[in-house]
This record gives C-alpha cells, sequence and structure tokens, in this order.
C-alpha cells in the first residue's frame, strides 16, 4: 500500500507544503503545568489501527502534534473498493491546571497525494470538546493533478473552548477519500502518515483563566 499523509471546500491544491505557517496570536500558556502527556484515551477507524497513531506536546504547551504510520486512502489499480475511504476518531486526555481554558485557535494539515487529472481526494476534519459538537466538519479537496507534499490551515471561528469546571475529552475526527480517475489502472492515493513521524497534523492551543 502506498504510504504517505491530505484546505477548505473552495480551495484547491495550489497550497503547497512550503507554505509559511503562523502560529495565531494567543495568550501564553499558564505557568507551572504538571509534567503531563497527552494522552489518547481512545481510537477507532480504518484510518488509525492500534498502535499506528501518536500524539505528543510540542514547546511551552503552545501546540500538540498528531502522527500516523498508516492512514492512506486509495483508488484505482487492485485497491480494493474499502480502500478508498479511510477515517479515524480520537478521544485525548490533556490534563492541566484547573484554572485555565484551552481552545485550538489554529490547525495545520500535511498530506502527501497522488491524484491524476480529472478527479479529486478530499479531506474532512473536526475537533469538539466531548458533548458540545459546536464545530462542524470542514471539507479540504485537492484536484488533480495534484501530487506530492501539501499544508492545508484552519482558524476556525469561533474558537470552541473546553468548558470550565469540567474534564471532557477533546475528539478529533477525520476522514480520507479517494476518488477514481479517467484511468481506472492508476492508483490515486491521499495519505495523512509518515513512517518516520516526518508529517505531523499541529494543533497551536490558545489559553484563557476560568472565571
Amino acid at each position: 500500500m502506498h504510504k504517505g499523509i491530505a484546505r477548505s471546500a473552495a480551495v484547491t491544491a495550489a497550497l503547497a507544503l512550503s507554505t509559511a505557517s503562523v502560529a495565531p496570536a494567543a495568550a501564553s500558556a499558564p505557568a507551572a503545568f504538571p509534567p503531563y502527556e497527552i494522552e489518547i484515551v481512545s481510537q477507532n477507524g480504518t484510518g488509525c489501527p492500534r498502535g499506528t497513531v501518536g500524539a505528543q506536546m510540542s514547546g511551552e504547551f503552545e501546540a500538540f502534534v498528531l502522527y500516523f504510520s498508516d492512514y492512506t486512502a486509495q483508488a484505482g489499480g487492485s485497491s480494493a473498493p474499502a480502500d478508498a475511504r479511510k477515517d479515524c476518531r480520537l478521544s485525548l486526555k490533556m490534563d492541566f491546571r484547573k484554572d485555565f481554558s484551552y481552545a485550538i485557535g489554529k490547525t495545520d494539515y500535511r498530506l502527501t497525494s497522488e491524484v491524476q487529472s480529472n478527479t479529486r481526494a478530499t479531506l474532512k476534519a473536526n475537533h469538539n470538546f466531548q458533548g458540545n459538537p459546536q464545530n462542524e466538519l470542514k471539507t479540504y479537496e485537492i484536484r488533480g493533478p495534484g501530487n506530492g507534499h501539501f499544508q492545508f490551515t484552519d482558524m476556525p471561528s469561533p474558537l470552541v473552548w473546553k468548558p470550565c469546571g469540567t474534564e471532557p475529552t477533546l475528539d478529533i475526527t477525520t476522514e480520507l477519500r479517494v476518488f477514481r480517475g479517467p484511468d481506472p489502472t492508476k492508483v490515486n492515493s491521499l495519505s495523512l502518515s509518515s513512517d518516520d513521524g516526518s508529517i505531523r497534523q499541529v494543533y497551536y492551543l490558545q489559553w484563557k483563566p476560568c472565571p
């Protein structure tokens, strides 16, 4: 299987991975965080079998990253019909100071694709806190020909904040879908994965004190 990793519905593959990525202005992370790593408490879906996804806090709690090792959708050639759509549903727990709330201010989705002319591939993604489905699923599209590395950026508005006084999980959903091209013998693919973890999804955090 081809392995590699996938912006908004109206945005095409013209944005490449070389696009500069600048984190949005955000409140500084509160001091004296506990020495606690982000934890994946549940994972489901054909795109993230157990043992193929990791999460890691980055810098001074200003962002976290997700990385996959087996998350590729493909169509054409000898691919099975089920290979054309892959999905992943993650629930994350982050044990921060209880007197602060956080939101995801920006997400960089980084991926690779091999999409021939006259066809397309899509990434769908969103995040919500458990029990608070405020953030709608967004679609990012690559139209062929589109081969190589790409980066798509989401800056949600309004921000979805972790409710104060509760400790819900952060639920992240992604889906890759690839459509067959005019030549059914050629394989089209879209991937959020890399064997060495070099292709990562970066979630930038913003902070505010709870009342």
